[in-house]
């Protein structure tokens, strides 16, 4: 993603020198140096444009990045519902999917799942009632 985001700015504003490194956009300036070493900057243009010029070119663009593992741990931290995520379209699909099959389902099967329906709106209810609301 990054290589990807560097080829577009040296398409857009060439490559960076010491000569026009005044006229270089600086989040240009900060997103080429990004690239060449894996890693943000708050230096100015011109100090990133000699670290940028005396590093090589990445082989490739690394596969998991600092600043993606602490959104990751983020996310990781806060509750997710099944709606927000595959599961909740794929829970969906298999509402979608017992609604227009349930005269193929063995009665052993449907009973279950009544009962399982059953038990979870008794359980909406008596939440409904803990907390005032209906």
């Amino acid at each position: 993603m990054l290589r990807k985001q560097a080829m577009e700015i040296l398409k857009k504003h060439g490559e960076p020198t010491i000569e026009k490194i005044k006229d270089y956009p600086a989040p240009a300036m900060k997103k080429l140096y990004e690239w060449k070493h894996g890693k943000k900057s708050t230096e100015g243009r011109e100090k990133l444009l000699i670290a940028y010029l005396s590093a090589p070119v990445p082989l490739k663009d690394p596969d998991w990045s600092m600043s993606e593992e602490i959104k990751l741990k983020a996310l990781l931290t806060e509750d997710m519902h099944a709606k927000d995520a595959a599961v909740g379209v794929q829970l969906k699909q298999t509402v979608r999917a017992l609604t227009n099959n349930i005269d193929d389902l063995d009665s052993n099967s449907r009973r279950e799942l009544l009962a399982a329906l059953q038990k979870r709106e008794g359980d909406d209810s008596a939440e409904a009632n803990d907390t005032g609301f209906l």
